[in-house]
């Protein structure tokens, strides 16, 4: 996903490079312009970022940023992604970040404090005053109604094997026992 605080010039210790999302649903492009290029195709309805997850939580930082966490650094980058494609956000049926996680770190409340529209703003918010105005409109223009659209979720991989093995069992039981696996192993 390509980021708003692009470098502004070699060695900015502000500029981040593109986020890699570990899933992207909906109606999308990949590689058009670059390899790991991502936009969202002209009639676009839905738009969903998947971040998985099994022992981890979000991650608290970027390398440059130690307060932008991996919930408000996505969002912040589905922004971008709606900008560029000058997709209004309310246009969309679905635009959503999801966590999947396991239930147990659900329920924990692992990424609850991430998860929370609030929070998100507020660290945007904050990583766009480091750029002293030159990000002002993008906020404006593109943040403020992504945030407003965006549905924040958590969703349990126990309760996606679940869905799963209700439409084809046998994938089911092969996708739970890898799960289990990855759980074992972390």
């Amino acid at each position: 996903l390509p980021t708003a605080f692009k470098a502004r010039f070699q060695g900015d210790s502000l500029g981040e490079s593109r986020t890699n999302a570990d899933g992207v649903i909906g109606h999308i492009q990949i590689g058009r312009k670059a390899k790991a290029d991502l936009e969202l195709e002209v009639n676009a309805t839905q738009f969903t970022v998947v971040e998985a997850k099994l022992g981890a939580p979000l991650s608290p930082s970027t390398s440059n940023v130690k307060f932008f966490d991996q919930a408000a650094r996505n969002v912040a980058c589905m922004a971008e992604v709606l900008g560029r494609a000058n997709v209004e956000p309310s246009a969309l049926q679905r635009l959503d970040f999801i966590v999947l996680a396991p239930h147990y770190s659900i329920e924990k409340g692992a990424f609850s404090k991430e998860m929370e529209l609030d929070s998100i703003r507020s660290k945007v918010k904050r990583r766009v005053a480091e750029y002293e105005g030159q990000l002002d409109e993008w906020y404006s223009s593109q943040f403020e109604p992504a945030i407003e659209s965006v549905r924040l979720h958590s969703l349990s991989w126990e309760s996606a094997l679940e869905w799963i093995g209700s439409h084809k069992a046998e994938a089911a039981e092969k996708l739970d026992e890898f799960y289990k696996l990855c759980l074992d192993f972390n």
